[in-house]
């Protein structure tokens, strides 16, 4: 199942991502929130990786994705980055 924000020329707004997933678009804002209160300098960021992935949405350090949030419909995957530097 792939995210369904396939358009390369159309990145997701807000209103877009609150359509599609529905119910659980509050656990996607708490998931958002929560990574921000760990690591207030994160960054935002909507990706394109090509036609097999698409859009992806990264919450990011200056140099490593920590939560990689993936659309489908109705509901989203999460995938959270431990790499032993970010433990330590």
């Amino acid at each position: 199942m792939t995210s369904i924000f396939k358009d390369k020329d159309s990145q997701p707004d807000e209103a877009a991502l609150k359509k599609a997933l529905g119910k659980t678009f509050s656990f996607w804002k708490e998931l958002e929130s929560y990574t921000f209160s760990c690591y207030p300098i994160a960054q935002v960021e909507w990706t394109y990786s090509g036609q097999k992935f698409v859009w992806s949405h990264r919450i990011k350090d200056s140099k490593r994705v920590i939560i990689y949030l993936l659309t489908r419909s109705e509901f989203f995957k999460g995938a959270f980055v431990f790499r032993s530097k970010a433990q330590s």
